[in-house]
């Protein structure tokens, strides 16, 4: 037995075991690490591109819309019965002063109000009439003419390409042929935009902090795709680029040849991007939208990183760990051999053999009790070379003098510690700092007989320090995702100024000059105030998203009844407009943030009637309770889900139908999310396109059965 226990103690069997569990440890963290940020870089990398995939979404409904109203005021320039009438009487009488002085101040209000640069009206040919411009000619490019003849030819109103003239800036003009009573071609209108100064600073306006970003519309243009707009060198100037076809790793000809959506691959610079490539309807030209792709995994290599500094800190105190345990074993097994080895040979002879090859500090003590039994100091019997080294205290100061001669300030917690061990024989290890050595120490004591004890103590002072560090670095980084949690919130909360004066300001506006604007301000005044209104809606939105984790209160007990009174409330004049009915059963008390449960209710309630069918719509609320939770289920009869959209209804900015059918930002159902997973519960639906939704969330009871 004495000849496994010193073969034990030299480690030459055991240690191998003890490397092989730390490898496995290891590998299995290395293992779990991977996975976790493989699956973290992937969440991220789908938030980036879902984030590309809005930006892209709202610039082409921008820019349709832009073509849009420029080819509406055109042909209501040219074709509008008073226009008309107007224009062929100036032909017919080309000295009316008046008619001629009528017709072009209405050109100049279109100019006034931003609808156009310049406008134009040529007869048959080609030769101006009228003009708000400097300049009477306005084919200053072949693409006008080209366009000129088009329309001429299709009757149809057309835009032109865009085109760059002597001054650098860049158009783009929308041509309509006026006609007669009797159908017969009269005069061409031309209405030119300035693009520099209207399109491409759409094109190069982004929402959302970002260093690569770039918006290019690009064109083919025979076995070239050309580049509509690029950044210029100088202000004031545009330059163009053209990229062979052969060239189909650029998103650029990807995007002409057909391709839509996401795409990676090289750009123009030869640099790495991730972009979204669309058609714009209506249009020869294609946007693409694309950062570069070192932006776009930025944020996994942070994820990386913080993932890496975390399996090392596993993996560090998983090693720490063994070691100790590999410490203790060995000090153990010591203490084994020590015993067994007494009784053959001689005690003084083997104790010192022991303390001489002992690594950790081994110091042997007699406790020293009062006159009423209780420990009051202990003596220092005989101490090992490891002891001197690792405390730097000589055996020779310290041997036959009691710990309070040695260390007046030892702690007295220690001296009843130790004195418990040497009068019970109830061994203990523990953790302890010693202000006389400014060390930290990992202590085991027993008691080898009555009324003496020893102690097996390594230093971890070095280990103590890396975990404090690893302490202060995790603070550290909380405390910098508070700030930019703090930040994102000022820069929301200020966007919302501009936007206010903007909606303000139209409509005093359309106020002060009511009797003086027709229907067509009127409309383009609500068009801007509902701009205003509907991005307002989707900043406050997306505040409401991300105070969901930082703004709530305290859960507390929660009447869920009263809760859906007060929604039903929110919503009464939508509810009284809908005649929609509204029923539920006798809802539970739960454990929640009222104010968070009520925009769950109000956000449920509130999609049941937007969503409805041809019948009137009708929702009932229902709580049921099983297994230590409570299950809350809001069902509606409207339009129905298809599975095929499980994964986007609770995603923000996923929505499933166009604004025009359906107003919203698309947030509600994830800001539900937020809230329920804050409260440790889930959200889920049920549904049947056509035959309702059934929306089921759960609130734990953990008063209730299984809680």
């Amino acid at each position: 037995m004495s000849d496994f226990l010193l073969k034990e103690s030299t480690g030459l069997p055991m240690r191998r075991y003890w490397v092989l569990a730390f490898t496995l440890v290891t590998l299995v963290l290395l293992a779990g690490g991977h996975r976790y940020y493989e699956m973290e870089a992937a969440k991220l990398s789908r938030n980036k591109l879902q984030t590309i995939t809005a930006i892209a979404e709202l610039k082409s409904a921008q820019l349709q819309e832009m073509i849009k109203d420029l080819l509406l005021n055109t042909e209501l320039v040219a074709r509008g019965p008073l226009m008309a009438n107007a224009l062929a009487e100036m032909l017919r009488d080309p000295g009316n002063e008046g008619l001629k002085a009528g017709l072009l101040e209405s050109l100049k209000i279109r100019k006034q109000l931003g609808l156009c640069s310049d406008a134009w009206m040529l007869d048959l040919n080609e030769k101006t009439v009228l003009t708000t411009a400097g300049t009477s000619d306005p084919i200053a490019s072949p693409v006008i003419s080209r366009t000129i003849r088009s329309v001429r030819k299709t009757g149809k109103t057309e835009l032109s390409d865009l085109f760059q003239v002597s001054d650098g800036r860049v158009y783009l003009d929308a041509v309509s042929l006026a006609k007669d009573v009797r159908g017969g071609p009269l005069a061409i209108v031309i209405l030119r935009s300035d693009v520099t100064t209207s399109l491409f600073p759409l094109l190069d306006f982004w929402p959302v902090p970002t260093r690569t970003n770039e918006t290019l519309l690009v064109t083919r243009d025979g076995e070239d795709v050309l580049f509509l707009n690029r950044r210029p060198a100088r202000p004031g100037q545009f330059s163009y680029k053209r990229e062979p076809m052969t060239k189909t790793h650029l998103p650029a000809v990807q995007a002409v040849l057909g391709r839509a959506g996401a795409y990676r691959g090289k750009d123009y610079r030869g640099v790495e991007v991730i972009a979204d490539l669309r058609r714009i309807p209506g249009s020869p030209w294609f946007m693409v939208t694309k950062i570069d792709e070192e932006e776009f995994l930025a944020d996994a290599r942070e994820e990386a990183l913080i993932v890496g500094l975390f399996v090392a800190f596993l993996i560090a105190l998983t090693a720490a760990g063994l070691a100790t345990g590999y410490d203790r074993l060995r000090a153990s097994l010591a203490r084994d051999l020590y015993e067994a080895e007494r009784q053959k040979l001689d005690v003084q002879e083997n104790y010192r053999l022991l303390f001489e090859s002992m690594l950790d500090g081994f110091a042997v003590h007699e406790i020293i009790c009062d006159a009423a039994g209780h420990p009051a100091d202990y003596r220092f019997l005989t101490v090992n070379p490891a002891f001197e080294r690792m405390t730097g205290l000589r055996a020779a100061d310290v041997i036959g003098r009691t710990a309070l001669e040695i260390m007046p300030e030892t702690e007295p917690l220690w001296i009843e510690r130790y004195g418990h061990v040497a009068l019970t024989g109830e061994g203990v290890e523990f953790t302890e700092y010693s202000r006389v050595l400014k060390r930290h120490f990992e202590v085991a004591a027993f008691r080898p007989q009555p009324g003496r004890f020893a102690t097996v103590f390594m230093d971890i002072t070095e280990r103590k320090a890396a975990e404090e560090k690893l302490q202060h670095t995790l603070a550290d980084l909380e405390h910098s995702n508070k700030e930019l949690e703090q930040f994102a919130y000022i820069a929301s909360h200020d966007l919302q100024e501009p936007l206010r004066m903007v909606s303000s300001y139209t409509q005093l506006l359309a106020k002060r000059y009511e009797d003086k604007l027709d229907d067509k301000a009127r409309k383009y005044i609500h068009y801007a105030v509902d701009g205003a209104i509907r991005m307002q809606t989707l900043i406050n939105d997306l505040l409401a998203y991300s105070r969901v984790g930082t703004r709530g209160r305290p859960l507390a007990l929660t009447d869920a009844h009263a809760v859906l009174g007060e929604a039903i409330r929110n919503l009464a004049v939508t509810i009284e407009e809908t005649q929609a009915l509204i029923t539920s059963t006798d809802l539970p008390t739960v454990h929640a943030d009222a104010s968070h449960l009520l925009l769950v209710f109000q956000n449920l309630l509130a999609n049941g009637i937007k969503f409805r069918g041809k019948d009137l719509p009708c929702i009932h609320v229902s709580a049921q309770e099983r297994q230590g939770e409570w299950v809350f289920a809001v069902k509606d009869n409207g339009i129905g889900i298809e599975a095929q959209h499980a994964k986007r209804v609770f995603a923000i900015f996923q929505r499933l139908h166009t604004r025009e059918e359906y107003p919203g930002t698309g947030i509600g159902l994830a800001v539900c999310q937020r809230i329920v997973e804050r409260h440790g519960g889930k959200i889920w639906f049920e549904s049947e396109p056509g035959n309702g939704t059934t929306f089921f969330f759960t609130i734990p009871n953990p008063g209730g059965a299984g809680g």
